[in-house]
């Protein structure tokens, strides 16, 4: 269980899920915060997501756009292992 802003675009994604019957892929993370118009909003942490998405063996992560510079960081810490196991994708 989780709560708080980085889980308001996977709420979304779920409810979106449930109402259009569309079953969403279990090999795909999601992170980042929503305004109520629908924009993406950047959060923390998303280096320790992107690792913890890997080790869950996720296959895509999504992320905000505005978080997009983590990704260079995750290749100076971890190395470009951790970031060729997935495809991320960056939400607007």
């Amino acid at each position: 269980m989780k709560d708080g802003p980085s889980v308001a675009v996977a709420c979304a994604l779920l409810l979106e899920s449930i109402i259009s019957g569309v079953e969403l892929d279990r090999n795909f993370a999601v992170t980042g915060d929503m305004n109520a118009d629908g924009t993406v909003q950047p959060v923390g942490g998303i280096d320790g997501k992107i690792r913890g998405s890997v080790k869950a063996r996720c296959i895509h992560v999504g992320i905000p756009v505005e978080n997009k510079k983590s990704i260079s960081d995750i290749f100076l810490l971890g190395g470009v292992q951790e970031v060729c196991k997935i495809q991320i994708l960056v939400l607007l």
